[in-house]
């Protein structure tokens, strides 16, 4: 098991509002439901013809080191 993010942190299309409506994003507005939230960039639209956009160039799906801390909290 791995500790993972959903995309949405890393996209540019993200709107850090998360003290009026929680996770939302130019693509939805009013919050992006949970049901559309992705661990992974898969390329497909997420709506309104908006797909998931690296806002820095940083993102990168983070695993553990096998036997550090983190991986031994979920056991790899």
């Amino acid at each position: 098991m791995s500790l993972r993010v959903p995309v949405c942190d890393y996209c540019k299309h993200y709107i850090d509002d998360s003290e009026v409506k929680g996770m939302c994003c130019e693509a939805f507005p009013d919050g992006i439901p949970l049901e559309r939230m992705r661990l992974e960039d898969d390329g497909s639209e997420c709506a309104n013809g908006i797909k998931f956009e690296d806002k820095d160039g940083d993102y990168s799906e983070f695993v553990p080191e096998p036997g550090s801390f983190l991986a031994k909290m979920h056991r790899i």
